[in-house]
C-alpha cells in the first residue's frame, strides 16, 4: 500500500478563498479555492457543470492575482487545476497569507 505522502509531489495548503475561473468566450465560473500547492489547486462549490478536463483557465483570486492553468479533472462541483507555471515559494506564501487575512473576522472593540 502506498502512502499519500509518497504520491504527492508538493505539500498542499488548506485554503478557503473565493475564486473565479475565467475561460475564453465564456462567463466566469465561481468557486472556492480549498487546496493549493506549488503546481496546482483544488476548487469546490463550482457554480457550473461546464468545467471540463483540458480547458485552459485563469484562476482569479479575491486580490485580483491571476494564475493560468488547465483543468485536470472535474466532477460534482469540484475541479483540479494544474498551474501553467509552478508558483515560487514567496508567491505561495503570499497566497497563504491572503487566505489567513481573508478569513479573519473584523475586530470589535468592547468597552464601557
Amino acid at each position: 500500500m502506498m502512502s499519500v505522502l509518497t504520491i504527492r509531489a508538493h505539500k498542499r495548503y488548506a485554503m478557503r478563498l473565493p475564486v473565479a475561473l475565467h475561460r475564453d468566450d465564456a462567463e466566469p465560473v465561481h468557486g472556492l479555492l480549498i487546496e493549493l500547492s506549488l503546481q496546482g489547486a483544488r476548487i469546490s462549490n463550482l457554480d457550473s457543470k461546464d468545467i471540463k478536463p483540458g480547458q485552459q483557465i485563469d484562476l482569479v483570486g479575491p486580490d485580483g492575482k491571476t494564475l493560468p492553468g488547465a483543468v485536470r479533472w472535474s466532477h460534482d462541483g469540484l475541479a483540479g487545476i494544474k498551474l501553467t507555471r509552478a508558483l515560487h515559494l514567496p508567491e505561495l506564501a503570499e497566497l497563504v497569507e491572503i487566505n489567513r487575512e481573508h478569513g479573519t473576522p473584523p475586530h470589535h472593540c468592547f468597552g464601557t
